[in-house]
C-alpha cells in the first residue's frame, strides 16, 4: 500500500520539512516587521529636539513606541499570508505568535528606570524566542495522521 499524502509528509523525515517551513514563515514575518520598524524610525525626524532647557531631556520616543507596537500587528498579518503561500494547513494559526511578539515588544521597551530585568534582552535571543512558536505550529499542523489498521 502507498501513502496517499504528499511526498514531503510521507517521507520519514517529514518533521524536518515542517520545521523548515515554520522557520520560513517566522523569518519572513519577523523580517517584514523589523524592516517596517526600522523604516519608521529612520523616517522620523531625529534632528528635531524640543529640549531648550538645561534639565535632562528625553528624546521623542513616539516613533520608537509606534514602531515597536506596529511590529506585532505586521507579524499577525504576514504569518498567515506566508503560511498560505507555503501551503501549510490552517494558516490563520500562524497569527498566534504575534501575541508573544507583544510580550517581547513590551519587555524590549523595558521598565521606565532603564534597568533590564529580562534575561533574554538581546535582539538575537528575542528573535530566536519568537521563531520557536512558528516551528512548533508548523510541526503541529503538518503532523501525519495516524494510520488506520487494515481489517
Amino acid at each position: 500500500m502507498t501513502d496517499t499524502g504528499d511526498s514531503a509528509r510521507s517521507a520519514p523525515w517529514w518533521p524536518l520539512w515542517a520545521l523548515l517551513r515554520g522557520l520560513a514563515v517566522g523569518v519572513a514575518s519577523v523580517a517584514v516587521a523589523v524592516g517596517a520598524g526600522l523604516a519608521i524610525i529612520e523616517l522620523s525626524s531625529a534632528g528635531d529636539s524640543s529640549c531648550s532647557s538645561d534639565l535632562v531631556c528625553l528624546p521623542d520616543l513616539g516613533p520608537l513606541i509606534f514602531a515597536t507596537m506596529l511590529m506585532p500587528v505586521l507579524i499577525a498579518v504576514t504569518g498567515p499570508l506566508v503560511a498560505r503561500l507555503l501551503g501549510l494547513a490552517r494558516p490563520l494559526l500562524f497569527a498566534v505568535p504575534a501575541a508573544w511578539a507583544v510580550v517581547l515588544a513590551c519587555v524590549g521597551l523595558g521598565p521606565a528606570d532603564g534597568r533590564h530585568r529580562w534575561p533574554y534582552n538581546s535582539a538575537v535571543s528575542s528573535i530566536v524566542i519568537l521563531l520557536v512558536p512558528y516551528c512548533l505550529l508548523a510541526l503541529w499542523v503538518s503532523r501525519r495522521p495516524a494510520r488506520r489498521p487494515v481489517t
